[in-house]
């Protein structure tokens, strides 16, 4: 079994991280394979597990991108963001242009 922690991840270049996860996309191959994207590891996100050191909005939109271009997922399922229980109506505007915005990077991505 080979893994490698976020803080691990962190040690590399952004060619390289994109390098690893392509790899790990075209390890799984084209089966029947699911995407999730847990919104509490972006930072700054306004959600019950806040993190100040996760992937930034652009990192996740461009992991959404390649996942959605090379593995064509069954299925794209965002956890942990609910713009109900934010805090003001400024973290509620910024959950919902985050998930909008991961969407559309989705849905523009599928199979290119």
């Amino acid at each position: 079994l080979y893994y490698m922690s976020f803080d691990e991840l962190l040690t590399f270049s952004t060619a390289e991280r994109d390098r690893l996860f392509k790899d790990a996309l075209r390890w799984l191959g084209s089966g029947q394979i699911g995407f999730e994207l847990d919104l509490d590891s972006i930072s700054h996100m306004p959600v019950s597990a806040y993190n100040a050191s996760g992937l930034s909005m652009r990192q996740a939109r461009l992991l959404v991108k390649t996942a959605a271009a090379l593995s064509k997922p069954y299925y794209f399922h965002l956890a942990e963001g609910s713009p109900d229980q934010t805090q003001s109506e400024q973290e509620k505007e910024l959950m919902g242009k985050a998930i909008c915005y991961l969407i559309t990077d989705f849905i523009k991505s599928y199979g290119e």
